[in-house]
Formats: structure tokens, C-alpha cells, sequence
């Protein structure tokens, strides 16, 4: 499974990146962790310590290609200074929504 083992910014910030990626994207929890499922849950990112990620696909073709996309955006964040206004990332980082997935 891969896993970026280090990453250090909120993760909520990182559902408000894969939005503009995929809008369907979801945080929930995953065997009682964070995650985020993208693509009709078709990639899930799962905050597994405090600073490590990781990223589960079935793979396919389609599947790898959509786990590239959410692996770039992930290293964006993680490697990009934040940007929106002050108050838009302490929102994100306050109010992200938790859900239970099925």
C-alpha cells in the first residue's frame, strides 16, 4: 500500500484540495481513522498516524490513473505554503465533516 510518511499539513485541508479534484469527495473514517474517499470511493486516503497517508485503490488501469491524480494532489499540498485567505483554511481545518462510511 502506498504511503506517504510524511505529511504535514491538516488533513481537512487536503479534502479541500481533492474536491476541486473529484467533488464527490467524502471524509469519513476507515476502521475508526480518518479518510477521504474520492472517485465514487474508488481511491481512499486514510490518515493513518498523525503524519502519514496512505492511498488504497483496486488496481486497473482506470483505477492507477485516478490514484496518480490523487497522489500528485496529495505531494502538492504537502510540499505547496497554503493559499485561500486565513479565514478559509481555519474553516477547513475547524469544520471538515466526519461521516461513518458504509
Amino acid at each position: 500500500k502506498p504511503a506517504i510518511k510524511v505529511f504535514n499539513p491538516p488533513f481537512s485541508l487536503l479534502h479541500h484540495h481533492l474536491t476541486s479534484l473529484s467533488p464527490d469527495a467524502m471524509q469519513c473514517l476507515i476502521n475508526e481513522k480518518p479518510a477521504i474517499k474520492v472517485f465514487d470511493d474508488v481511491v481512499s486516503i486514510i490518515q493513518d498516524k498523525e503524519n502519514n497517508v496512505l492511498v488504497e485503490w483496486s488496481a486497473n488501469s482506470t483505477n492507477d490513473m485516478l490514484a496518480d491524480a490523487v497522489l500528485t494532489v496529495i505531494l502538492q499540498v504537502d510540499t505547496s505554503p497554503p493559499t485561500g485567505s486565513g479565514i478559509e483554511l481555519l474553516w477547513c481545518a475547524l469544520y471538515g465533516v466526519v461521516m461513518v462510511c458504509a
